[in-house]
């Protein structure tokens, strides 16, 4: 079912406009047909002059070859071929159609039987005219072509009447067509009127009756608009159904206001002079409250002036606290970089104790070394003596020997040399492992004082580090005790905000009040002037209830 104006209109257009489709679908289709029509009474036309044609050259061609005619007789063959070939195409076109020569398969059946009935002779006469381009027996087959060109051409004639009466019939057929399609149109389009009216622009006179009576101040207010369609109109009268049954309460209920209206109206004549004796005690009241509130705003201006140096004050502790958290970063910062140094100097200090204690046992193996020399010395000077000893019996036993044992003196005394030499350098080693033991034994006493103050200073180092441990722990908690107090103070200096904001307002209220009481107190004097005015619209007001209860009589509802 239709729910659209839209669409029944789009609808109705269609019914029209479908005539136009269908007469351009058949336009078009005649067009295409009458185009393949032209072409093919063409191609049939140029057939019966191309069957003369053939005839002429191959004529032509005969003279020219017996020598009767001065014509290049090979540029005659060329032309006698190429038409020939041309006119073999164009007999088969007509039949079975050629896109090259823009013809379609032809379809009519007369005009198919008629080229057929004419095939044999065309195909005869074609052959001679190809025997006399090929040298064969050429008198005799341009005899032949002479004798049958003009009837074959006939023949062709009749072929293109047969094209032309089809492309008139189609003519005819179009315009019939055309005609009818005229007719139909002329039925849809006062159908379609008939119908638009029907379903638009009568229920869209009716509300415009109804509109126009309601406009001119009267109408029954009770009788609605029938509805039933669905549609935009149905929904428009639904609407103005729904506008009029508004308009039929908000008449009713004027009408009862009204005379409530006229009701009230005397009530509040009598009490206009009550309001008269109440106004002259509230304007005595209001002068009281005036002053009051006169001082209330000076003393709330005296009390925001206060908030705003506290305010002050709170800002300076706010700025300091920021001091605080910066200078408490800082010295963070200081700590953590000391912290560092210590870490470092607590780590090379055990690496120099370390150090020091390999120093020392170092030294105390050397000096234990030292000793085993000494004793190694005691030996080599024992040696040596031995050594004396043994020389001066060697040189005691060559005295004896006489002449056989100078050889053997000789050795002796070297030997003895020798061990003298021994026993010097003996002495001086010893000497010498003596000085280093002392020193050795000076070094070790000096090393045990260097690793007990290392010890201490290992000692000292570690407890510093445990300290600034202890001082890191405690800046942290100063920190973030700061920031606590740097946060509550913020807090603090957003509630001042608010505070002196406050009062501020109160402040400015109270003098409004202040001022809005002083007018009030002008206000009760023009008042009394006022409740004797609005005696006088209570009495016009009594009229104009009158004319508009006549005025709504007028309505049926």
């Amino acid at each position: 079912m239709l729910n659209s104006i839209n669409k029944k209109i789009a609808l109705l257009l269609l019914l029209v406009f479908s005539i136009f489709l269908l007469t351009m679908g058949q336009l078009l289709y005649t067009f295409g047909s009458l185009s393949d029509d032209g072409v093919s009474i063409n191609l049939a036309g140029s057939q019966r002059m191309r069957t003369m044609l053939l005839s002429n050259y191959s004529l032509m061609y005969r003279d020219a070859i017996n020598g009767s005619l001065k014509f290049n007789k090979d540029d005659i063959k060329k032309t006698l071929l190429k038409e020939l070939d041309t006119y073999k195409k164009v007999n088969n076109a007509l039949i079975n159609g050629d896109s090259s020569l823009n013809i379609s398969k032809n379809t009519n059946r007369d005009i198919i039987k008629s080229i057929n009935d004419i095939k044999k002779d065309i195909d005869s006469y074609s052959t001679c005219v190809s025997n006399v381009a090929n040298g064969t027996d050429i008198d005799k087959n341009a005899e032949f072509i002479a004798s049958h060109s003009l009837e074959i051409k006939t023949k062709f004639n009749s072929i293109v009447t047969m094209y032309q009466n089809q492309y008139d019939s189609k003519i005819d057929n179009f315009k019939i067509m055309l005609y009818i399609y005229l007719v139909i149109g002329i039925i849809i389009l006062l159908i379609s009127l008939r119908i638009a009216k029907k379903i638009i622009a009568n229920p869209i006179k009716e509300i415009a009756d109804k509109l126009g009576q309601i406009a001119s101040g009267g109408g029954d207010l009770t009788k609605e608009i029938e509805n039933k369609n669905n549609d935009e109109i149905g929904i428009l009268a639904n609407n103005f159904n729904s506008f009029l049954s508004n308009i039929r309460n908000m008449v009713a209920t004027i009408d009862s206001t009204s005379k409530d209206i006229f009701e009230s109206i005397d009530v509040l004549a009598s009490s206009t002079d009550e309001v008269a004796n109440t106004s002259e005690k509230l304007s005595t009241v209001t002068t009281e409250i005036a002053i009051g509130a006169t001082e209330q705003a000076q003393e709330v201006s005296v009390t925001a002036e206060n908030v705003g140096d506290l305010g002050n004050e709170i800002n300076g502790i706010r700025d300091l606290s920021l001091n605080m958290k910066e200078y408490s970063e800082e010295i963070t910062n200081l700590n953590d970089n000391n912290k560092k140094n210590m870490n470092m100097l607590y780590t090379h200090n055990q690496e120099n104790l370390s150090a020091a204690t390999d120093i020392y046992t170092s030294i105390e193996k050397l000096y234990e070394n030292a000793i085993n020399i000494s004793t190694i010395t005691e030996v080599i000077t024992n040696i040596a003596s031995q050594t004396n000893l043994l020389a001066l019996n060697a040189s005691i036993e060559a005295a004896r020997a006489g002449e056989h044992g100078k050889g053997f003196a000789v050795v002796a005394n070297e030997v003895s040399n020798l061990a003298d030499q021994s026993e010097e350098s003996t002495n001086q080693i010893t000497d010498l492992i003596s000085a280093i033991q002392t020193d050795v034994n000076n070094t070790k006493s000096l090393m045990e004082k260097i690793m007990k103050l290392t010890k201490e200073q290992s000692e000292a180092v570690d407890i510093t580090k445990k300290d600034f441990e202890v001082i890191t722990s405690s800046l942290e908690g100063i920190v973030i005790k700061i920031d606590n107090v740097t946060d509550k103070v913020e807090i603090v200096d957003e509630n001042k905000n608010k505070i002196i904001e406050a009062i501020e307002n109160i402040s400015a209220v109270s003098e409004e009040t202040a001022a809005s009481t002083e007018e009030v107190a002008a206000f009760s004097d023009e008042f009394n002037v006022s409740v004797s005015e609005i005696n006088d619209i209570t009495s016009t007001l009594k009229n104009a209830s009158s004319d508009l209860s006549k005025l709504i009589g007028q309505f049926k509802y």
